[in-house]
């Protein structure tokens, strides 16, 4: 019997079998956990992706106008507990918008009937975008920044310090009175005009600038936050000791 090192010297080498698919051993299970990972996180990501797609689709498709949004951040800004209220604030401004655009345009076409005719061609463009602007302006101010602001709080507590101090006109009654006081002081002393003693003369400069403070030009709610705090800053020396106190 013929050796088995008699040719190459070794034993032939045995043939190394093939791991079937269904092997289970720890290299196998690392490799499933790893490729499970990969999976789940591709998954993710495509997710993520798809979300991202969709809202920037619905963004592009979004069929509300530049004067529907500006009506949409205005409302956002001036009128916050009526735009809550809104069952649907994208119907609702999207139609505003559409709204606006028209009449825009009818107020912009009735404007351009007053162009003279013989306009150069760069003049007219001129021409019509001021027109539009115009029209625009027009349109806005009628449909969108007519909406009531709601007053902020800095607005209500203007309100609540001007109900606890006079009037304008309680103020131009006292200074009316003060002046006849020192009129009838001046017949009776044979003065040749009026003289308001140093007391009265504080009096009447006290007065004069509280009437300046409660005299407004518009409503609290139409003044800026910066100019509410000003105001009332400046109304604090003249309230009621006691009011002061429950303010402070």
């Amino acid at each position: 019997m013929s050796s088995w090192r008699s040719i190459s010297g070794a034993p032939p080498s045995r043939p190394r079998t093939i791991e079937s698919s269904g092997s289970t051993g720890p290299g196998d299970r690392r490799g499933r956990l790893r490729r499970d990972r990969r999976r789940l996180v591709s998954e993710r990501e495509i997710k993520r992706l798809s979300t991202y797609l969709r809202r920037m689709a619905e963004k592009r498709n979004s069929s509300m106008n530049r004067y529907g949004l500006l009506a949409q951040a205005h409302w956002r800004t001036h009128a916050p507990t009526r735009y809550a209220a809104l069952e649907d604030p994208a119907a609702y401004f999207t139609t505003l918008g559409e709204t606006v655009a028209a009449q825009v345009a009818s107020t912009q076409d009735r404007l351009e009937q007053g162009l003279p005719a013989e306009l150069e061609y760069l003049d007219r463009v001129a021409q019509l975008r001021t027109l539009q602007r115009q029209a625009e302006e027009l349109v806005l101010t009628d449909l969108v920044y007519s909406v009531t602001a709601e007053p902020s709080s800095r607005a209500e507590e203007l309100e609540t310090l001007l109900g606890l101090l006079p009037s304008p006109a309680m103020l131009e009654e006292q200074l009316a009175r003060l002046t006849a006081e020192a009129t009838e002081e001046a017949e009776r002393e044979g003065w040749s005009q009026p003289l308001l003693s140093e007391e009265q003369e504080e009096q009447q400069d006290r007065l004069l600038a509280l009437l300046q403070l409660v005299r407004l030009d518009r409503d609290p709610a139409q003044m800026s936050e910066a100019e509410l705090s000003e105001r009332i800053q400046a109304l604090a020396p003249f309230l009621p000791p006691e009011s002061a106190a429950t303010e402070a």
